[in-house]
């Protein structure tokens, strides 16, 4: 028996692209045949279509679940990790077939790839056609699965009362998803949503971990929770009871959690499934927590090999009367995702007993079993292994033939790709009822607003070499390291094109009230919101080899420092001198600062040497001193960096208060291990005139930082 789902799927399927209707002329036998021929060959090509677009969205299995049945709490995180034969042989075949790419450069693997992906058109066929919010790969895959599935449980439908959680949910497609699916299915439903993620405004935070892309968060600042630390770290236990103190009043109304995390594993692709099976467990244990009973939860996976995994969809199958895995179409035919479907909860009753054994392994990894092998009945292992292998047969297929066809691609390999393409993305708007919303307000924040947004979209992935080149960079020497760090630095743009900046300038004329924010201490900025992802990374690996080779090194250098001061000998000149760094020094930063400026008498210029525009904090604290000052320069010096100059001090009472709030605020944060994230909101930064000006004096000073640093370990070498 198919159930609802299934047989909406495959009436619909009968949709696909009709056979088309070529007219014969009957003027001679011979044109007779050819046409004959014209329209076997049309019909042979619309045959082979219409069987590629059906296996695209029929790429799911139901999981047979009546015999699963959680075991006494006794049993649970005491045996020896184990294997499965089967499924271990199974990862050895895909990752040899994965290995058959560790030559190809990446960027041109990713454009081959990208060309003969089945279900490329898609997107912009639905941004061109339906014109959604935030419409992106994320988008997409996630309301193919509510079109696929009943999601939205038949409890909220009645009552029009939903409440849903989105974990790991950057940049935020599945909720601009939820919503538009919401308002043309159930448009009268009373819907709220929360979401939490790697918070993205957190220095701390690396960008293999994050994405980077905010425009949706902060217009939507109040709808996301990043923890008791402000870190947005799931796997924080404090983050989790402080999530589930939020929502302790919403907890008959979450019908709905989504978790779509995942971890940069581009240096270990053999085991990503092992690498984010910690997130997976994390994602899941909170979902039990929060979700009310009857509610629906949606996990993104990475093949479901290891014993990790295993014990994760056998906890999910207890505890949810249906559990299906899907592969979406608009999944990227190529890699390992997959998506389980988890419905109608069993509820708080059947699964309190067990949270306490589960929160006591929650933040720190056990080499010990979930469950026992023998706990898990044989035919539940069959039914993985049989999922596994057909989910791994896909992608092998089609990783080679992408193999196949790279360099070699044919015409008639094009034509065939764009049929496909064209029918897919046909198929699918089809398939989930696609249509424009009638009214543009009832977007969540808005198309239009989004695609104006003046905050910098970084993209994080900006390796292309090979797998193998990699590895090989990774055992050179340090110094080897750094000249290829200078390399790879040469292909950043920068646009200042002057030596000095004059006249900076805020937007405001007034500056914005004092809006502090705090969180845990870090020790290195991983990220920021002024300075390229990937110029970050070659940074943080700079101060690496230099703490190697020369760990007193500094730029800018003493002596720079002194020639500069030595030239301007105007006494009317208060200098404040810092030195570049990826470490967070707030404290140092405000305490410099507002001493300072309670001692600069009016008129007087302040002279900032070394300072790092790199976090929210220190770009914070300039923006209030640039309303205390009538002219501001920068100027760029190879020896020095950026030099900032600001010219005729007005005291502005309000600026010194504030200052003074930070100093105090700063003090306190220090003494419990917590520092002051922010002064201001980033959005107020990022949206300044500044921002774009302050992304190039960053990638400035980070292009000199390594050109000096290989300058001195050489003339220390021939010393």
């Amino acid at each position: 028996m198919m159930d609802c789902d299934e047989q909406k799927y495959r009436d619909n399927a009968q949709l696909l692209p009709l056979q088309y209707q070529l007219p014969v002329a009957f003027k001679s036998s011979r044109q007779v045949g050819k046409n004959q021929r014209t329209i076997k060959k049309h019909q042979k090509h619309n045959e082979m279509v219409s069987a590629t677009v059906q296996k695209m969205f029929n790429k799911h299995v139901k999981i047979d679940n009546k015999n699963c049945e959680l075991p006494t709490i006794d049993t649970m995180f005491i045996d020896d990790p184990w294997i499965i034969e089967d499924l271990k042989e199974l990862k050895k075949h895909l990752n040899e077939i994965k290995s058959k790419l560790n030559d190809y450069n990446l960027m041109e693997w990713r454009s081959h790839t990208r060309k003969r992906n089945y279900a490329g058109d898609i997107i912009w066929r639905v941004r061109k056609e339906i014109n959604p919010e935030f419409p992106t790969q994320a988008w997409c895959k996630f309301y193919e699965n509510l079109s696929f599935y009943k999601l939205i449980p038949e409890k909220s439908l009645y009552e029009k009362q939903l409440k849903s959680i989105h974990l790991c949910e950057a940049p935020g497609a599945f909720v601009t998803a939820l919503n538009h699916w919401l308002k043309l299915n159930a448009p009268l439903i009373n819907w709220d949503w929360t979401a939490t993620t790697l918070n993205p405004s957190y220095e701390g935070n690396s960008p293999s971990f994050m994405l980077n892309d905010d425009r949706f968060i902060l217009h939507t600042t109040n709808n996301w929770y990043f923890g008791a630390d402000n870190t947005g770290n799931l796997m924080n236990l404090k983050n989790l009871d402080s999530f589930i103190e939020l929502e302790k009043e919403n907890r008959d109304k979450i019908m709905l959690i989504t978790a779509d995390g995942s971890i940069d594993c581009l240096h270990t692709p053999d085991e990503q499934e092992k690498i984010v099976s910690h997130l997976h467990y994390c994602e899941t244990i909170t979902a039990l927590h929060l979700l009310n009973k009857n509610g629906n939860f949606i996990i993104k996976l990475f093949t479901i090999f290891e014993y990790q995994t295993i014990c994760l969809m056998y906890l999910l199958s207890c505890c949810f009367n249906e559990i299906s895995i899907r592969k979406p179409a608009t999944s990227k035919e190529g890699n390992s995702e997959i998506y389980v479907i988890c419905l109608d909860f069993k509820g708080s009753d059947y699964i309190s007993p067990y949270l306490n054994i589960f929160r006591k392994h929650y933040e720190k990894f056990t080499d010990r079993t979930m469950f026992q092998k023998n706990d898990i009945p044989d035919s539940f292992i069959e039914q993985i292994i049989k999922s596994g292998e057909l989910f791994k047969s896909h992608q092998c297929d089609v990783i080679l033939n992408n193999i196949r066809t790279f360099n070699t691609e044919t015409n008639e390999d094009c034509m065939n790709v764009k049929r496909i393409r064209r029918a897919t993305a046909d198929y699918f708007i089809k398939f989930c009822k696609l249509e424009k919303l009638p009214f543009k307000d009832m977007q969540i924040v808005g198309t239009d607003i989004l695609n104006q947004s003046c905050c910098q979209i970084l993209d994080n992935r900006y390796n292309y070499d090979s797998y193998n080149e990699r590895h090989v960079k990774g055992s050179l020497k340090p110094e080897d390291r750094l000249l290829i760090l200078f390399e790879d630095l040469q292909s950043i743009n920068i646009t200042i094109d002057t030596e000095t900046i004059e006249n900076i300038q805020f937007i405001d004329d007034k500056p914005e009230v004092l809006k502090m924010s705090t969180a845990i201490s870090y020790e290195n900025i991983q990220s920021s919101k002024f300075c390229q992802p990937k110029v970050m990374r070659i940074y943080n690996s700079a101060f690496e080899i230099k703490n190697q080779l020369i760990s007193n090194w500094q730029y800018p250098n003493d002596k720079a420092i002194g020639n500069l001061i030595k030239i301007n000998t105007n006494d009317n000149n208060k200098y404040l001198v810092f030195h570049y760094t990826v470490k967070y020094d707030g404290f140092n930063v405000i305490e410099k600062i507002y001493t300072a400026i309670t001692n600069l008498k009016l008129d007087q210029t302040l002279v900032l040497i070394g300072y790092s525009l790199l976090s929210q904090f220190n770009v914070g604290i300039f923006y209030f001193l640039a309303h205390t000052f009538k002219h501001i320069e920068m100027q760029f010096d190879n020896e020095l960096g950026c030099v900032i100059t600001l010219y005729n001090y007005i005291c502005l009472q309000s600026v010194i208060e504030y200052l003074k709030e930070i100093f105090d605020a700063s003090i306190v944060a220090k003494n419990s291990d917590k520092i002051i994230l922010s002064v201001l909101s980033v959005a107020r930064l990022c949206e300044c005139n500044l921002h774009h000006k302050l992304l190039d004096i960053n990638n400035f000073i980070v292009k000199n930082f390594v050109n000096k640093l290989i300058m001195s370990i050489n003339n220390a070498k021939s010393e």
